[in-house]
């Protein structure tokens, strides 16, 4: 055993630990997200497996504890301790794994040491996004959003090639500060490469981007209200229905959209939402989107209803992924819709929705142009929700206009730039749609990739440690 390891071990843990804390989470720096796994792997190349394993895994229960009272706490998911604690455990558990694989490669194939953690994780995310009924909402991809030219890359692997990116440079580093000469030089010839692919990939395809200010005018708004959507039976919903009235015709904009849950209705009180808003939809000439509770036949939806401006009957969309636990009394839709507007078919999603990388990229195999969604979350998630969104819009190639109350509202183009960001109203023209991007058309191959990339080193024959 090299001697001070342990104070090495504890020197790696903290320093991983403080980045992942610093680059991961609800408002994370892109640049640390990078640099927290490094300290671990080269921890993982230089000592003896179990120590490795313990430091990374201590890593990264500490690094991401931040996130404990968002999970659990009133004032954010709600979620069932025990769940949450177990899913807390269970990440570090695999990310252990991950190091202690590295650690096992590096002396006998370097590059598929370098390929191992990256890939592995990808896989992770993957199956977590699949299996578990919060999609994707936890990755390291949303960490690299506020980096546009590195997001970029998001159009041709989806999500997964900037996981695989943020892994995948510290593990080149330390696996090749562990390897022979001629290695070390092609696994830094292979990394400099590949930053300089994502980097110049962005960089050219925002250069190519439409400018912010070519197209029509889209509005978000959202008026401060109680907690629980408001009944349009009380004279509080029918004051707060005047009030989204008078905004709508104020803010402007040919398209408008409010947020989710803003009114509770059945069908007793629908009308009166359907006549005040058919009414300014046709006088105003503007297309509303407004969030809501219906119920119908003792069942409850999450729904947006869509008044086009001619005055015409509403369409209607039921949230397909609803909130565990928060949500477990409504019945989920199973249908996309889509309406038609200046620019082209616009899809319908409402907040939780866009935590799942197929919906968005179905609505664009459907012709969708721009997003509109109705959302609500939790004040400090503000910056992380809004960017999930704004990710599935680089992943296909299309602009987003997301209102949510207790959040941010924001309209971003179809290359994840922020057009315009508020809390209470943002407006802003809106570029056209992108052309269909590599992920919109080929869907998960980066994963399935990955798959080969992480047997690479386990089936070729080790050689001398």
């Amino acid at each position: 055993m090299i001697r001070g390891t342990g104070p090495r071990a504890v020197v790696a843990a903290a320093a991983s630990a403080i980045l992942f804390r610093y680059g991961t989470g609800l408002a994370p720096l892109w640049w640390c997200a990078w640099l927290a796994p490094l300290p671990v792997l080269l921890l993982a190349s230089r000592t003896r497996a179990r120590v490795a394993v313990a430091a990374a895994f201590v890593a990264w229960l500490v690094g991401e504890s931040g996130l404990w009272s968002y999970y659990t706490g009133s004032d954010g998911l709600a979620q069932p301790i025990p769940l949450v604690a177990g899913v807390f455990v269970a990440l570090a558990a695999l990310f252990a794994g991950v190091v202690a694989g590295f650690g096992y490669l590096v002396p006998r194939n370097a590059a598929a040491a370098a390929l191992f953690p990256p890939a592995a994780w990808v896989l992770v995310e993957y199956a977590l996004s699949v299996a578990t009924p919060n999609g994707l909402f936890w990755s390291l991809a949303y960490t690299q959003v506020d980096a546009l030219p590195v997001v970029q890359l998001a159009a041709i692997t989806g999500p997964w090639g900037l996981t695989f990116a943020v892994l995948g440079l510290p593990s080149a580093v330390a696996a090749a500060s562990a390897a022979p000469r001629p290695s070390r030089i092609r696994l830094a010839a292979a990394a400099l490469c590949c930053l300089a692919f994502i980097w110049g990939n962005g960089l050219t395809r925002l250069a190519a981007a439409a400018e912010p200010a070519s197209g029509h005018t889209v509005g978000v708004v959202a008026l401060a209200q109680p907690a629980d959507p408001v009944a349009l039976s009380t004279e509080e919903g029918r004051r707060l229905l005047d009030g989204y009235v008078a905004r709508v015709r104020a803010v402007g904009a040919r398209t408008v959209v409010l947020p989710e849950k803003v009114f509770a209705a059945d069908e007793s009180t629908l009308p009166l939402l359907d006549e005040a808003f058919r009414t300014v939809a046709r006088e105003s000439t503007v297309d509303i989107v407004v969030g809501l509770t219906l119920t119908r036949a003792g069942t409850t939806h999450n729904v947006a209803l869509v008044y086009p401006r001619g005055g015409a009957a509403a369409s209607e969309y039921r949230k397909a992924h609803l909130v565990p636990t928060l949500e477990d009394a409504m019945t989920a839709g199973r249908d996309r819709t889509l309406v038609a507007g200046d620019d082209g078919r616009r899809g319908i999603a409402v907040c939780k929705d866009l935590d799942y990388p197929e919906l968005v990229r179905a609505y664009r195999a459907d012709g969708a142009r721009l997003m509109l969604v109705p959302a609500w979350d939790f004040d400090r998630d503000a910056w992380l929700h809004s960017r999930m969104a704004i990710l599935r819009g680089v992943e296909n190639g299309l602009p987003i206009a997301r209102a949510a109350r207790s959040g941010t509202l924001t309209v971003t183009d179809a290359y994840g730039r922020v057009l315009a960001e508020d809390r209470a109203s943002a407006v802003a023209p809106v570029p056209p749609a992108a052309g269909r991007t590599v992920y919109s058309v080929l869907g998960e191959w980066f994963v399935w990739l990955c798959l080969p990339l992480l047997a690479l080193g386990w089936l070729r024959r080790p050689g001398r440690p």
